[in-house]
């Protein structure tokens, strides 16, 4: 009876595992995008796993997964993609479960890009949005500055933790205003414009950006 049990087990698996893989190919059938890739210079991949760029290693395909050359390269990408395109941006993976039905659209990989990390003045630093927390954690202690030291225990990229008001220790993004009060370069329709972001916006592990 035990031995019936694990078979019934493994057969019902293998069932739904294949039900769910019918589900992506007919999905990934739904998605096709006619793009002009001669100019770009970063990679575009298709039907990429997303388990490949998760910590906990799970997750379908992802229609397009696009890694940049640069931030103009990305800026060109973006402009030439359809305006009903669906774009996921991924810094480290640290803090993300991917469906087995995988991403529709596009996912964009910041790994590389945005890691600019520096002194600006005696108060305040700049960090890009694919710099590691620990990273950023770390280079503002070593320049005698606090704010954001609770980073230090957080596995992912000040991106991401700006995106869900990442916190810890009782700290989150929005516990120093200097961390969001100034401006912040954002791409629009393929152009790098700067806006302003309130302490308004953020909440809860959610924020606006």
């Amino acid at each position: 009876i035990r031995i019936f049990q694990k078979l019934f087990i493994k057969g019902n698996w293998f069932v739904e595992h294949k039900k769910t893989q019918l589900k992506q190919e007919i999905l990934n059938k739904k998605m096709f995008l006619d793009l002009d890739t001669m100019g770009l210079q970063g990679e575009l991949r298709t039907q990429e796993p997303m388990s490949r760029h998760t910590s906990w290693k799970t997750g379908g395909n992802a229609d397009y997964y696009y890694i940049a050359s640069d931030i103009n390269d990305l800026a060109k990408f973006i402009s030439e993609l359809p305006t009903s395109t669906p774009i996921t941006w991924i810094g480290f993976g640290s803090n993300l479960l991917v469906r087995d039905g995988g991403v529709p659209g596009v996912v964009v990989s910041v790994v590389g890009l945005f890691n600019e990390l520096k002194k600006i003045n005696e108060t305040d630093i700049f960090i890009g949005a694919g710099v590691s927390c620990v990273k950023a954690a770390h280079f503002s202690a070593k320049h005698g500055l606090e704010g954001i030291e609770f980073l230090a225990g957080i596995p992912g990229t000040i991106g991401g933790a700006l995106a869900m008001n990442a916190g810890a220790y009782g700290m989150a993004m929005a516990s120093n205003y200097q961390c969001y009060s100034l401006p912040a370069e954002i791409l629009v329709d393929g152009n790098t414009v700067q806006v302003i972001r309130k302490r308004e916006t953020f909440e809860d592990l959610l924020s606006r950006f």
